[in-house]
């Protein structure tokens, strides 16, 4: 059963206003916004509810759901990206754990960026890398 983004609006108003994120504008909002959403930390949380009310983690799927209904709620245009990248091949540090899974096979696609405003072209690197935001490369 599909979740509608108005099924989660108290919850959705709740964690903009404790993060003081609806006290900003533009550029700022954006960058706290994803910031604050890139904090929770990852787990198996994979609708808004979990990720805010339920189980307060979230994975992939989860975090972005839930920044896509705040930029719906902020009345900022977005328009979901997916992009393809292997884990393997971006000089990130991970776990022991993670590189057995990615030995057995990685996925080549994930459903990942939200792209706002200006965001163009977003090399993978630059996607995973940048230090405003965790998912984009904002270009002016």
């Amino acid at each position: 059963m599909s979740q509608s983004i108005t099924d989660n609006t108290p919850a959705i108003t709740q964690f903009l206003e404790e993060n003081s994120i609806t006290k900003l504008d533009g550029r700022d909002q954006l960058i706290a916004l994803a910031q604050k959403v890139a904090q929770i930390p990852w787990g198996e949380g994979r609708t808004i509810e979990e990720v805010l009310e339920t189980k307060k983690i979230g994975t992939c799927t989860g975090k972005h759901l839930l920044l896509k209904a705040c930029l719906d709620h902020l009345s900022i245009p977005n328009r979901i990206t997916v992009c393809t990248f292997r884990w393997s091949e971006q000089g990130l540090p991970i776990t022991d754990e993670l590189k057995s899974i990615l030995n057995e096979g990685e996925w080549t696609v994930h459903g990942c960026p939200i792209n706002c405003l200006h965001a163009a072209t977003i090399s993978q690197k630059d996607a995973l890398r940048t230090e405003d935001v965790y998912f984009a490369k904002f270009h002016d």
